[in-house]
């Protein structure tokens, strides 16, 4: 959410890059489950 403010339940999909001098580039994607609940 980039700091906008509390994410909303729901599923936030990332995508990947990485390379260095000692590994090969890699590339991947992936998600999170945000589940809410009520605060009593």
């Amino acid at each position: 959410m980039n700091g906008s403010g509390e994410a909303m339940t729901g599923v936030y999909v990332y995508r990947y890059f990485a390379e260095g001098h000692y590994f090969p580039p890699v590339d991947g994607v992936g998600h999170v489950t945000l589940i809410r609940g009520s605060q009593d």
